[in-house]
């Protein structure tokens, strides 16, 4: 029978196919890269907040109401780290071509503006589960793209993996019953 942890774990299948060739050069036993790791971990557990969290909020907020609040509240919440980590300045847009205009724009008006609205839409019709298993589908338009807009070869494992991953998301948004 399928349901979400069995169509969760044949996506994760799918994106160990995917990324085979970095497992093979990956240390996750060295201490060096054990901050990065917990980062990545720390990561995946505020994303699994906001989604429930945010699933809440929607009987009391709009979409773009949350979505903005939340992106004042990340960018307030994470500037003492941008100024330790990488110092700012805003002249640095003065040196920035068309190519890097277009693609600022992209990324903050598609991919940080458009791609939310919609996973919230998406939010308020599906359990949080169901619509954050959509997420799987991140490193399958990442092979996409890179194989139509750099010109990436993909071997076998790759395709595998990536049809593998769509898939098991479409048996989860087809067939799961949990909500």
């Amino acid at each position: 029978m399928i349901n979400l942890p069995n169509s969760l774990l044949i996506g994760l299948a799918g994106v160990v196919l995917m990324s085979v060739g970095d497992l093979r050069q990956a240390s996750f036993g060295h201490m060096r890269f054990l901050l990065g790791n917990l980062l990545i971990l720390g990561g995946c557990l505020g994303s699994s907040f906001y989604n429930v969290y945010c699933k809440g909020l929607m009987q009391c907020f709009t979409e773009i109401e949350i979505l903005i609040f939340s992106y004042i509240t990340a960018s307030l919440a994470s500037l003492p780290l941008l100024i330790w980590a990488e110092p700012f300045s805003f002249r640095i847009f003065r040196l920035f071509d068309w190519q890097s205009w277009a693609a600022f724009a992209f990324l903050a008006l598609l991919m940080y503006g458009a791609s939310m609205l919609l996973f919230f839409k998406a939010l308020q019709h599906l359990d949080v589960t169901t619509a954050s298993a959509s997420l799987y589908l991140v490193p399958v338009f990442g092979v996409f793209l890179a194989t139509v807009l750099l010109g990436e070869r993909l071997n076998i494992l790759a395709i595998l993996g990536t049809a593998i991953v769509l898939i098991a998301t479409i048996l989860v948004m087809k067939y799961d019953t949990s909500y």
